[in-house]
């Protein structure tokens, strides 16, 4: 890849940047829009991308792609690094940041500025004569940034196709806290959750929720949650934050960025002086909440600590007008879905060139990805 020059900017007014590059101002302006558009996109702020790719991009492979306002302001920011496959087809193209710590791909986009942004955005990947597309990850289809860019690709016909799409558990509804569960979980199922609540606090003493209120506090819930979550299956397939000193950075970077945002809550369960169940999730604006991390001690697993740690979640958004809260779990998580009863779907989208030629060449390369697929399938 060819180094870019600091805020080398397009004819298509996208300026590109690498994030090791930025000066203190392109610093305060990323964070002067990520305070104003990362309300519905915590997974886009300025303090969780940095340690992203200070930690997984060594090689400066991402760029930001960043469109400016008539007044100089960054009204959008996109994370793309080019790629030369497409699957298993040899086909160069854009493709958003994604981490396995990072569950929402969307741009961040200044709220009023999307399809500015996307037209700006657009026109830069058409300059692009060697790519046959953009590839945006974990993209929600009931986004604000997802649906300007819906409609712009209608406006213009220019080709769209989801490659993979996915839904997980969400609430999105006027009801909140107690009145929200009495509703969407059984008499029969809060009875018995209820019944393990009380087993635990008499088998293992008094249960009590805390929430890490202070920097202190933060520094010691991020120590034991890296041991909580090492401690499971997670730390016998290697795959806890703990397991890599990559992971474990990146996960203490975010922590303490959120907390200094005042945009994290981080909760432990206790049973007596036992910790048996940790959650946090992150706080937008306009009652928005996003799930993060959750682990539990296994050695409590008969009495649901995770469910119960829930339960205690939930009656903290009590007395708040429709919630939205994205739980950013997987799609299997099925005991969730049970619970949490709204959905989100999450899309991997692939954006065609403008023009006939880029619709042409856009379906040939599917076309070969379909056939591929379908061979694999017959050869099994």
């Amino acid at each position: 890849m060819i180094p870019l020059a600091h805020g080398a900017r397009h004819s298509t007014g996208v300026t590109l940047l690498r994030a090791d590059a930025l000066s203190i101002a392109d610093q305060i302006a990323w964070a002067e829009l990520s305070q104003s558009a990362a309300a519905d996109s915590i997974y886009a702020a300025d303090w969780f991308v940095r340690p992203i790719l200070r930690h997984f991009d060594a090689d400066g492979a991402n760029q930001l792609c960043i469109v400016h306002g008539k007044d100089g302001a960054w009204n959008g920011v996109a994370i793309l690094a080019p790629h030369r496959r497409f699957g298993r087809i040899g086909a160069r193209h854009m493709r958003s940041l994604a981490n396995a710590n990072r569950f929402m791909g969307v741009p961040l986009v200044r709220p009023g500025c999307e399809a500015d942004f996307w037209a700006a955005l657009l026109c830069h990947v058409d300059a692009r004569r060697d790519d046959f597309a953009l590839y945006l990850r974990a993209m929600p289809t009931d986004h604000r940034v997802t649906r300007a860019l819906d409609a712009l690709c209608h406006a213009t016909r220019r080709a769209r196709h989801i490659v993979a799409s996915h839904r997980r558990a969400a609430i999105d509804s006027s009801l909140s806290g107690e009145a929200y569960w009495t509703a969407n979980l059984s008499k029969n199922r809060r009875n018995r959750l209820a019944a393990l609540e009380r087993q635990l606090a008499r088998d293992h003493g008094p249960i009590r929720v805390e929430r890490a209120q202070s920097h202190a506090d933060m520094a010691r819930w991020t120590s034991d949650f890296l041991m909580l979550e090492a401690s499971g299956w997670k730390g016998r397939g290697a795959s806890a934050l703990a397991a890599a000193h990559d992971s474990r950075q990146l996960f203490e970077s975010v922590v303490a960025s959120a907390f200094a945002e005042g945009q994290i809550v981080c909760l432990s369960l206790y049973a007596g002086d036992n910790l048996v169940a940790m959650t946090s999730y992150f706080v937008g604006a306009a009652r928005h909440y996003y799930g993060f991390k959750t682990a539990f001690d296994e050695d409590y697993a008969r009495f649901a600590p995770g469910l119960i740690l829930l339960r205690h979640l939930m009656a903290c958004m009590d007395g708040k007008a429709h919630v939205r809260f994205d739980s950013c779990a997987t799609p299997h998580d099925q005991t969730l879905c049970h619970m949490w009863r709204e959905q989100r779907e999450i899309c991997d989208i692939a954006i065609a060139r403008s023009g006939w030629r880029g619709r042409a060449r856009f379906a040939y390369i599917l076309s070969l990805g379909h056939i591929w697929h379908r061979l694999k399938s017959l050869g099994r």
